[in-house]
């Protein structure tokens, strides 16, 4: 989940180092790799990048957590859910709980992999509002299954660290409890990111037998930008790597083999999630992977399958050197419109100019570019 807080024009003001832009006479400025790629219009006000090293600073007030609304999800997750799996179109379950402030990055995303064969039919979303789910349906047409929330109060932005941004990450953690129940494999996701192959390619082979897999990918950190390039160019060669003391994982992407073990492991992450108000989903999995709770053995994701968004700081030349890549995920970044720029500038943006629809040759020919032989 992504926020903003707003604040006035000031000049000559620098955001946080994870900052992917600075304000200087009142010039909103890009940057890439410390170099200044583009400038924007004159803005009156500008959006300061709220992370979660702010959660613990935030004033939150107290909202109850929606529980009822949440369960009433049940039976109709449950129901789409088998409809897929009975329908025997792939291994696994594409997942996001969306933030309807983020539909563009959706459509994005949902260009992006129409390229991908029986794909869209793996797919769940679940939106807070039901407009939101008319309005797919009538772009994308019934493949995807969408299911509206209907809990009031939850649309658009939240701030980072606020109780309904919490409770959002609650949500999307108890939704993924119920899925794990269902007894299906299932990968969930952000829709700020970049698919160049089908996951289920690799992570298919996962799902077979009883492995007890819960898997995900090296949580980003600002200050290891220098390391990104390193991670770039190792050759790996399994998919995942075992999860490490001194690592940390993002809860998006996570994949997750349901068993005996990952269930039990699932459920008690929710509740400490309801338990604890000042920690995060991200902490809470740590937590429970550090401590190989239920006798389950977290995994990583190897970097050169699975990226967090500083690939999208790196040059052209030290992109396509990710030429193994599956995805990659655009978390470096906070704000839709943000995240819309970087991946514009690494030309992943496959929607039309007004964003009013998905310019499919676009994304064939910007893909595939990733895919061709470096030129010297």
């Amino acid at each position: 989940m992504y926020v903003l807080m707003k604040i006035s024009m000031i000049t000559n003001f620098q955001t946080d180092n994870d900052s992917p832009m600075i304000v200087k006479n009142g010039f909103v400025v890009y940057r890439e790799m410390g170099r200044r790629i583009r400038h924007m219009k004159p803005v009156r006000q500008v959006d300061k990048v709220i992370t979660k090293k702010h959660f613990h600073k935030v004033k939150r007030e107290y909202v109850e957590y929606p529980s009822k609304g949440v369960q009433t999800m049940r039976p109709y997750l449950h129901h789409a859910a088998k409809d897929i799996w009975r329908e025997g179109n792939g291994s696994m379950i594409y997942f996001t709980l969306l933030n309807d402030a983020y539909v563009n990055l959706l459509d994005n995303w949902l260009c992006n992999t129409v390229i991908f064969e029986d794909f869209h039919q793996n797919v769940i979303i679940i939106p807070f509002l039901q407009t939101t789910c008319d309005a797919l349906k009538e772009r994308w047409g019934d493949d995807i299954k969408c299911l509206a929330l209907k809990i009031d109060g939850y649309k658009g932005e939240h701030e980072v660290g606020s109780q309904k941004w919490k409770h959002i990450l609650t949500m999307r953690a108890e939704l993924l409890a119920f899925l794990t129940s269902y007894d299906i494999p299932y990968f969930s996701f952000e829709v700020d990111s970049v698919w160049f192959k089908d996951p289920r390619l690799k992570l298919g082979n996962l799902t077979d037998g009883d492995s007890p897999f819960i898997a995900g990918q090296k949580k980003y950190h600002p200050e290891d930008e220098d390391e990104i390039k390193v991670r770039v160019f190792l050759v790996k060669i399994h998919l995942i790597n075992i999860f490490q003391k001194n690592q940390t994982l993002n809860f998006t992407p996570l994949f997750v083999n349901p068993t005996n073990i990952t269930k039990p492991f699932m459920n008690e992450l929710v509740e400490r999630m309801k338990k604890n108000e000042d920690l995060t989903d991200e902490d809470i999995l740590n937590d429970l992977c550090q401590e190989g709770y239920s006798d389950l053995d977290c995994d990583m994701f190897s970097s050169k399958d699975f990226i967090d968004g500083g690939w999208y700081k790196l040059s052209p030349r030290e992109k396509k050197e990710t030429i193994e890549l599956i995805s990659a995920h655009n978390n470096a970044y906070d704000g839709a419109k943000d995240k819309e720029g970087y991946m514009t500038l690494s030309s992943l943006f496959f929607l039309s100019k007004k964003g009013s629809h998905c310019v499919y040759a676009k994304v064939k020919k910007n893909i595939k570019t990733y895919f061709d032989p470096l030129k010297d």
